[in-house]
C-alpha cells in the first residue's frame, strides 16, 4: 500500500541538519521521511539506517531519475508504527531503509517502469525486487535482499491475481499488467541535465499504453 504527493521538494531551512543531508544530485535524506497516507506517523531516518538509504538513492533512484526525470517518494523509511498502519509486511525492506515507493512526475507510470526494466536488465541498477502497481499508480523499488539478490521485476494487479508474480520476460509483464508497451531498449542512463523529456530520448520504441490507470490511491 502506498501514498502520494506531487513535487520534488528541497529541505526547508527549519529542518534539522540530518534531514538536510544530500544523498545524490537529486535526492535528500528528508525525502525518505514521508507517508502521504499517515503523515503523522512519518519519522526521521535513524542514523543507523542512513547507509541503506544512501545505497538506495545512489544505486537505484538516481540512475532511474537520470532517465525519466523527477520522482516523488510516497513512502520511504517506515517505523514499526507506520508499517503497521499501512499493513506492511513485518519483513518489509522499508523498515530497514532499503525500499521506497515512487511516483514519476514527468512521464507516465508505464514509461517509468519501462525505463526501470531496461536499466535493471542492463545491469545498471543496484536493485533487488521492484514491483509495478498499475492499479495504485506507483512503483516500489528496493536494493538486493537475501530473498531477491538481483534485479527481480514483479507486478501487482489485484483484479487479475493475488501475490507478486515475477515477470521473467517483457511479454509476461504485458500479460500480467495489461500494459501494451513495446519492450524498451535502453540507450543511455547518463544524466539528462534537467531535460524533463529524458525518457523519450533514453528509450527507443516504447509505444503507447492502454488501460493504465493514471490516478493514485492511498
Amino acid at each position: 500500500m502506498s501514498e502520494l504527493a506531487t513535487v520534488e521538494l528541497p529541505p526547508r531551512d527549519d529542518e534539522d541538519a540530518t534531514a538536510r543531508v544530500q544523498l545524490t544530485r537529486h535526492f535528500w535524506l528528508h525525502e525518505f521521511s514521508v507517508s502521504a497516507g499517515h503523515p503523522h506517523l512519518a519519522t526521521g531516518v535513524p542514523e543507523a539506517v542512513v547507509p541503506a538509504v544512501r545505497r538506495l538513492a545512489e544505486g537505484v533512484l538516481q540512475p532511474w531519475r537520470n532517465v525519466i526525470g523527477a520522482i516523488r517518494l510516497t513512502s520511504g523509511f517506515r517505523s514499526a508504527a507506520l508499517n503497521r498502519a499501512v499493513r506492511g509486511s513485518e519483513t518489509s525492506q522499508h523498515r530497514r531503509g532499503e525500499a521506497a515507493d515512487c511516483r514519476p512526475l514527468d512521464v507516465a507510470l508505464a514509461e517509468a517502469w519501462a525505463a526501470l526494466w531496461a536499466l535493471g536488465r542492463a545491469g545498471q541498477l543496484d536493485a533487488g525486487q521492484v514491483i509495478y502497481y498499475p492499479a495504485d499508480g506507483f512503483i516500489h523499488v528496493a536494493t538486493p535482499s537475501p530473498r531477491y539478490g538481483a534485479f527481480t521485476p514483479c507486478v501487482r494487479w489485484p483484479a487479475s491475481f493475488t501475490g507478486y508474480p515475477v515477470c521473467e520476460t517483457w511479454a509476461e509483464f504485458q500479460r500480467l499488467s495489461h500494459v501494451r508497451l513495446a519492450e524498451p531498449v535502453l540507450i543511455t542512463a547518463t544524466d539528462p541535465a534537467s531535460d524533463p523529456g529524458a525518457a523519450a530520448a533514453a528509450l527507443s520504441d516504447v509505444g503507447t499504453s492502454a488501460g493504465v490507470p493514471t490516478s493514485d490511491t492511498a
